[in-house]
């Protein structure tokens, strides 16, 4: 009986292991392919040598399947968005979300994140923006998002 128990636990503890590697990759895929654009910029502020505002992205899923997060086993924790010339860390957001859904072909709002810049990097990003005028600010961004599933901390890049 005992013999029987076992056997049935570990097939039990193989298929839970399966599950978890086919939505890791399959949450992998999707949140690579989404599409995030700035909707909102508001709230300039000039502090203490920082230029200060709140930024609101949006994230287009253009795939055929749903994005679907309700489970307590998977958690984004924190976008990070980049300068993708320089890699500079140009505002980070704790986004603590354990349930989050994004229907095929439509788009979500996350919470705002709020950016504050030195003066003189802001100024040197405006003048390259100016002088690539081909070049949509947002293509020179990219996107780091931090999730936790069972504990296990992961980052995607897109």
């Amino acid at each position: 009986m005992n013999k029987g128990v076992a056997i049935t636990g570990a097939g039990a503890l193989i298929c839970l292991g399966a599950y978890v590697i086919y939505q890791k990759n399959r949450l992998t895929r999707l949140i690579s392919n989404l599409h995030p654009k700035i909707n909102n910029v508001k709230h300039f502020n000039i502090s203490k040598g920082n230029i200060k505002f709140d930024l609101n992205l949006r994230f287009y899923n253009p795939s055929d399947e749903d994005l679907n997060l309700t489970s307590g086993f998977i958690k984004l924790k924190e976008l990070v968005v980049r300068d993708k010339q320089t890699d500079k860390i140009l505002a980070r957001t704790n986004l603590n979300l354990n349930k989050l859904e994004i229907k095929s072909k439509t788009s979500l709002s996350i919470p705002t994140i709020s950016v504050s810049l030195p003066i003189l990097e802001t100024a040197s990003l405006v003048i390259q923006q100016i002088t690539q005028d081909n070049t949509e600010f947002t293509d020179r961004l990219k996107y780091d998002l931090k999730i936790s599933y069972f504990g296990i901390d992961n980052n995607i890049n897109f």
